[in-house]
């Protein structure tokens, strides 16, 4: 535009020059001859004049361009004068006035011009400070390039590349770039964007920088030209984003963690966008709401949730929005076939950046193997509650500080309380007589103190609510937690206040005294101090045939079995004064019977100790009681402890070592035994105890050889070697090592998971068939119950091991070929690194890429280009030894990491790998043929880390390619 200006100015002052010319040519007259040296200077200082007019035009300064103007117009007119003869008026005015008023214009001008100039001059220095301070103060690296030189740079940009100024001004821009770029331009892509800058078009992408020291950044460009005094250059603002690419591929990473966490979590989870209300299952959600993935995105909350249940659960999360948590709850889910199961719900809000929630999350729990258990236990309370309610005798609970924990009906009945008035009470406080609460409560803490022996039996009176007092005879046994550490006593005691008011009243009047011993079930006899039988009263004729009469005279050993009082020991202490009490037993009739026996001192009137009487009492049915309870309790123990180990999920790698003896120790009269787990149909040994493993864990056993039909029952199995229905070589196995013929009966425990029959405990006793009796078998069949729910627990979790396994694998290998992928390198490679730098031994690192791939791919197909890539693989690893790794990291493209492995092994492999692939592939009736090209780069000579030496590999090569030779060999640093 001001071009076009200036040409117009300047063909008006022609249009005026040319009419001057052609006025005076034809006003005044014609010279009669020509000076041609005068016509010859005037036209060449006319010309200049013109000239200069033409670049004067351009200045914007009005004054000097119409003084020069005149001034020109002033050399036109002397020109034409040489031609024609103007009158004297014209020569004497016109030309002074021209020349005055253009000298007084020029002049003006001039200084105008310079004014401007100066003005123009101090703001450009303003300018030019204003720029560098900012080029200098920017948070963003600023690089001056010309052509493709760097010529100046900040020092963010110092910084950013770690060079000094110097060192980085210079550079070739190219030389800062890496081969590999985010937009696969190369190395020399950044010189296109650089064109088309200088082409006056604005450039914005990112690049990929390589800083002084060899390590990359990632950076956001953008390019700008600028000239000074005529000269281009370009101004590129260099913004380091690797923090922010970090940060995203960071996020990247946790969201796909976020979504395998999700989709592989073994719990339920359901997740509710506040904004849209639609619902998000995981696929194990899905799969306990008998929904598959696809189907289960489609639900609806009232779907899922039972219609009583819905507002309060929609409490629950108007509740969870208010407080932004809530504590764990139960509640009721509907699956698909309108069945209903409990679970356990833990909600949690998930908020965006400004603290707004946008999610619920729920984390769901199926607790329906949970509830069978408890409700397992709590049956097993029950029964164990119920043998302790209705015990004929006092039995009481009392922790280690003396308070009650519980109390039989029996023990209310006898203390004339309710059992809310007795539970939580102090023992020693509320129900002992203050005359002996001191003397009972020492006993008591050498008991908790663990010296139960002496105390193991013991009598002392306690106070009924109506303060009388009664006497109990008490049988004292430990409670202990799974530590072994006691917790209390449980005592069970019976009620002997009629013996004992008998005992008071026995020397008072023999016949009172034999009239009512004849009444009562015990049996009473008399001893001298030689321990010889003065007199027998009671129950003697109709329990054991034996006449008083008859033994009046003879020795204790005589009368007694030698179980019972012939421990004349006992005896001997009585008749120091000392009341004694124990317990015997003996056989009569091919029945074991158990007694009690307490002896007194024996005194005459004069209070001389002249014998001993005993009172004896038939304890059998009590003690068969006693011992049944304490089997129960010690079922319940065990059985405890199985179940915790169930809803905690504590499983070592073999767990059925420890559950055959958890199961032995919980089944009374289990001495050995053995699980034969069922896979496939046919089962196998997994273990033994009190047999060789070893020998037995080869053999196979099909249902139909087994020791029992293949049912759900319990089974008692008496003759063991009959039992079994196989061939005379594997019997002989069988029997070399289990030990048939020692086994006099075993107990077969069936464990059912989903109404199929999964092991066979088999559990052996080496006594007598008896004593797997029909209590034996009920705790057998809980049992069965119990590791169904461990069987299935254990399954589960193999099933998630496998899972996580093929998911690390996964994470790890190449999906096509099975090769490690470029995560599983780099872990690697920083662990033979290490090695490599601590004992100084060489490294190489191989870059690979296949010649010819792409033409495979265009020609026959992606199908065949995988396969052949599956071929390439197998031959390479065909080709490498143990120590030697390779992994896939691009398309066609393989490293390989060679330990202990210098340039000339490097080179070795490199052959060999030529070798194996020069041979043609055939694949679905085609031959194809492929080469390869290497780049080979050695630690430490080419690098210390392996993004180094990766890069020098990757540069050789492209070497190698370019070259069009099988390998390159990467140069020293």
């Amino acid at each position: 535009m001001q071009k076009r200006r200036k040409w117009k100015k300047y063909l008006i002052w022609c249009t005026i020059a040319a009419a001057i010319i052609v006025a005076w040519l034809f006003i005044f007259p014609q010279r009669d001859f020509l000076n041609i040296p005068n016509v010859l200077s005037r036209s060449f200082l006319l010309a200049a004049f013109v000239i200069a007019f033409y670049y004067i035009m351009s200045i914007d300064n009005l004054w000097l361009i119409i003084g020069w103007g005149l001034f020109t117009y002033r050399m036109l007119l002397g020109l034409l004068e040489e031609f024609v003869r103007p009158p004297s008026i014209v020569s004497g005015y016109l030309y002074p006035f021209l020349s005055i008023v253009g000298i007084v214009f020029v002049i003006w001008g001039l200084s105008l011009f310079l004014k401007k100039k100066a003005v123009k001059e101090k703001e450009q220095r303003f300018l030019e400070k204003k720029f560098k301070t900012l080029f200098e103060s920017s948070n963003d690296a600023i690089l001056i390039v010309k052509l493709n030189k760097i010529v100046d740079c900040n020092p963010k940009a110092i910084q950013l590349f770690k060079c000094d100024r110097k060192l980085l001004s210079g550079k070739a821009l190219d030389t800062l770039s890496p081969p590999e770029q985010p937009d696969s331009s190369g190395q020399h892509g950044i010189l296109k964007k650089l064109y088309l800058a200088y082409q006056g078009k604005p450039q914005s992408f990112e690049w990929c920088f390589l800083r002084c020291d060899g390590s990359t950044f990632d950076a956001e460009i953008s390019m700008n030209e600028f000239s000074v005094d005529k000269e281009a250059f370009i101004q590129i603002t260099v913004k380091d984003v690797s923090e922010r690419k970090n940060v995203k591929k960071k996020l990247l990473e946790e969201r796909h963690k976020y979504k395998a966490l999700f989709d592989n979590k073994n719990d339920a989870v359901i997740i509710k966008d506040i904004r849209t209300e639609k619902l998000e299952f995981n696929a194990r959600a899905a799969e306990m709401l008998g929904y598959n993935l696809d189907d289960a995105q489609n639900l609806e909350i009232d779907k899922i949730i039972p219609h009583d249940e819905l507002e309060d659960a929609q409490k629950k999360l108007e509740l969870l929005m208010e407080k932004g948590h809530l504590p764990i709850y139960e509640r009721t889910l509907i699956k698909r076939d309108g069945s209903k199961i409990p679970v356990e719900i833990n909600l949690s809000l998930v908020k965006d950046n400004e603290g707004e929630p946008i999610y619920i999350q729920s984390v769901i729990r199926d607790i329906s193997q949970r509830k069978k258990a408890l409700e397992l236990i709590k049956a097993e309370r029950d029964k164990a509650k119920k043998y302790f309610d209705i015990a004929r005798v006092i039995m009481v609970i009392i922790d280690t500080r003396g308070y009650v924990l519980d109390i039989n009906r029996k023990g209310c009945s006898v203390l004339e309380c309710a059992r809310e008035e007795i539970i939580g009470k102090n023992w020693f406080d509320n129900f002992i007589p203050e005359r002996t609460r001191d003397h009972v409560r020492e006993i008591f803490s050498s008991i908790i103190s663990g010296d139960l022996e002496p105390y193991e039996c013991f009598e002392n009176p306690i106070l009924t609510r109506k303060g009388k007092e009664k006497f109990i005879s008490w049988h004292n046994t430990y409670l202990k937690d799974n530590e072994g550490k006691i917790t209390g006593v449980l005592s069970s005691g019976e009620d002997i206040t009629a013996r004992r008011k008998f005992e008071e009243k026995l020397f008072e009047n023999e016949e009172k005294f034999r009239a009512l011993v004849s009444s009562m079930e015990d049996f009473v006899f008399t001893l001298d101090r030689d321990f010889k039988v003065t007199g027998l009263y009671g129950r003697w004729i109709d329990e054991f045939g034996i006449k008083p009469s008859e033994y009046i005279g003879k020795t204790a050993l005589e009368l007694f079995d030698k179980s019972g009082i012939s421990h004349i020991e006992i005896s001997k202490r009585v008749l120091k004064s000392e009341t004694k009490k124990y317990e015997w037993s003996m056989v009569q009739n091919g029945k074991q019977l158990h007694f009690q026996t307490k002896l007194h001192p024996l005194c005459n009137s004069s209070g001389d100790i002249i014998g001993v009487v005993g009172i004896t009492r038939d304890i059998t049915r009590l003690k068969k009681d006693r011992d049944l309870l304490e089997k129960w309790v010690n079922f319940h123990n065990h059985l405890l402890e199985i179940l915790a180990k169930i809803l905690q999920g504590d499983f070592i790698e073999n767990p059925f070592d420890d559950l055959l003896q958890r199961c032995i120790r919980a089944i009374p009269g289990a001495q050995a035994g053995s699980i034969l787990l069922k896979e496939n149909g046919i089962y196998t040994y997994v273990a033994t105890v009190g047999y060789d493993l070893e020998k037995l864990k080869h053999l196979r056993f099909k249902p139909n050889e087994l020791i029992r039909p293949e049912t759900d029952e319990v089974i008692v199995i008496e003759d063991i070697k009959r039992a079994y229905n196989l061939d005379k070589e594997l019997l002989n196995i069988l029997q070399e090592g289990v030990k048939l013929d020692k086994i006099k009966a075993t107990l077969s425990i069936p464990v059912i998971v989903n109404k199929e029959i999964k092991a066979l405990f088999n559990l052996d006793t080496f006594e007598s068939p008896e004593i797997f009796d029909s209590t034996i078998v009920e705790m057998a069949e809980i049992m069965s119950k119990t590791l169904g729910f461990l069987l299935e627990r254990l399954e589960s979790e193999k099933r998630l091991k496998e899972q996580q396994k093929k998911l690390a694998f996964i994470s790890t290998h190449d999906a096509l070929t099975g090769l490690p992928n470029r995560r599983f390198l780099f872990e690697h490679a920083s662990q033979q690194l290490a090695l490599a730098k601590r004992y100084n031994n060489p490294l190489s690192v191989l870059y690979m890429d296949l010649n010819g791939f792409k033409k495979v791919n265009d020609i026959f197909g992606h199908e065949i280009g995988d396969i052949l890539l599956k071929q390439v693989a197998d031959r390479i690893k065909a080709s490498l030894r143990e120590s030697d790794v390779v992994a896939r990291v691009g398309g066609d493209e393989f490293v390989f990491l060679l330990p202990d492995t210098d340039t000339a092994g490097a080179i070795e492999t490199v052959k060999k790998l030529l070798m194996n692939l020069e041979k043609p592939f055939e694949i679905s009736n085609k031959t194809l043929k492929i080469s390869a090209s290497f780049g080979i780069s050695i630690f430490p000579t080419n690098g210390n880390d392996l993004k180094e030496l990766l890069r020098r590999g990757d540069e050789a090569m492209y070497l190698a390619k370019k070259s069009h030779e099988p390998f390159y060999i990467s140069v020293k640093k």
